[in-house]
This record gives structure tokens, sequence and C-alpha cells, in this order.
């Protein structure tokens, strides 16, 4: 099938791998660069020009794609904090994958209130030591955080998609929320604080230090619904 093998992976359940989605199933379609995950020096920040913002339903399935490789892209990367010995970051980075993972499931449901299809091609990726590959993940989240959903929030207001401004708002408030809990591991990196729970929000990734009380204060899923990751 060439560089590119396509998968289908039919969702059981919210948080599993991978789901594929027609106009009429909930479900992704991955497809895998065959050069994926590849070591070497990590990946450069995204550019400084900006995001491309389309119409909603374009916006949407590019984010989809966006948040399938930065869940992949944390996996990895935590596997090497592990070998280095940076048990803290490899916690922090687990936390922030299954929270991308998240944010792709609430994209699902709004890519198809639009009618599209969300697929996404796992790209290549390059590794370097855990204090860079902490600085790209921080770029990245930056460039999110500050340009890339903001831009495609207002995109949705105005085409007044409710289901996408739902699932953009909550990815929005946990790309900041990573922004500031990475940028908090910069930090603290040469003291390499022991590896640590955090809980997950599975309805809107929402990623907390310690479990809000009761319920999830941006989407209200129930506080025993939270994933621990460790």
């Amino acid at each position: 099938m060439g560089s590119i093998e396509m998968k289908r992976i039919m969702r059981r359940g919210v948080g599993s791998a991978l789901l594929g989605l027609g106009l009429g199933a909930l479900g992704w379609w991955v497809g895998a660069d065959a050069s994926a995950q590849t070591s070497g020096p990590p990946a450069a920040p995204a550019p400084a020009a900006g995001p491309q913002i389309a119409d909603t339903k374009t916006n949407l399935e590019a984010a989809f794609d966006s948040e399938i490789n930065a869940r992949e892209r944390y996996l990895a990367a935590a596997k090497i904090a592990d070998r280095e010995g940076y048990a803290y970051i490899a916690s922090l980075f687990r936390a922030c994958a299954r929270a991308e993972q998240a944010h792709a499931d609430q994209h699902v449901h709004a890519i198809a209130a639009t009618g599209g299809s969300a697929r996404a091609l796992l790209q290549k990726m390059s590794f370097g030591s855990t204090p860079a590959n902490l600085q790209v993940a921080l770029s990245l989240e930056v460039y999110e955080a500050e340009q890339v959903y903001p831009a495609m929030l207002e995109k949705a207001r105005a085409e007044h998609v409710s289901d996408a401004v739902r699932s953009i708002t909550f990815a929005l408030a946990t790309e900041r929320e990573h922004v500031r809990l990475l940028t908090a591991a910069a930090q603290t990196l040469n003291q390499k604080p022991v590896a640590k729970t955090f809980y997950i929000c599975p309805g809107c990734g929402r990623t907390m230090e310690s479990p809000e009380p009761g319920e999830c204060p941006n989407c209200f899923t129930s506080a025993r619904k939270f994933v621990k990751v460790t």
C-alpha cells in the first residue's frame, strides 16, 4: 500500500485508541506514515506565519488530525522521559496525551454535526532529549492556545456551529492549562521530580494536578469519571 497504510479501528468507548467517521457512524480513519516516530533532533515548532483558517468543517478536520498527532507525540516523548529518568515529565506527557484524546473524541462529534469526515495522518516525528522534547511540546501548545484555537473559535461562532464552539472551547481551555503545566515543569526540570498522578476529565480534557470536587467546572462531567494518569 506504499508508505502510508490506512487503518480503520472502530471505537469501543471514550479514550479508545482510534475511531473512523463516515457521514453516519462515529469513528475515525487514521493513516500512518511509515517513517513516523523516528529518532534524531526534535521537530521544529510551528511556523510563525500563523494558522490557515478555513470553514468550520475544515478547521475541525484539521484540529482532529492535530490532536491525534499530538497524542502520539506525547506518548513517544513520555517513553524517552522514562528512560532518561524524568519521571514527572513522563507523567505529565502521558496526562497531556490523554487530554488530547479527549479533544479528538469531542472533535469527532462536532465533525459529524458538520457532515465532515474525521481522518488523521500520523506525521513523521523526530525526538531529542527530554529537555528538548519539553521545549518543543511547549512551543506547540503555545501555538495552539494563542493562535490556532482562538482563530477557529472565532470562525465557529461566526458560522453559528454550536457543536464546534463547544468542542473548540474545551480544547482551547485545556491547551492553556498545558502551557501552564509545561512551563512550570521546565522550571524544575533539573530537579527531576518524582512521578505524579494527574486527573483528566474525559469529557473535555481538563488536566488537573488534583481532582476537582464533584464535577468538572468546564463540562460538568462527574469527578467519578476522571481518568487517573501517572
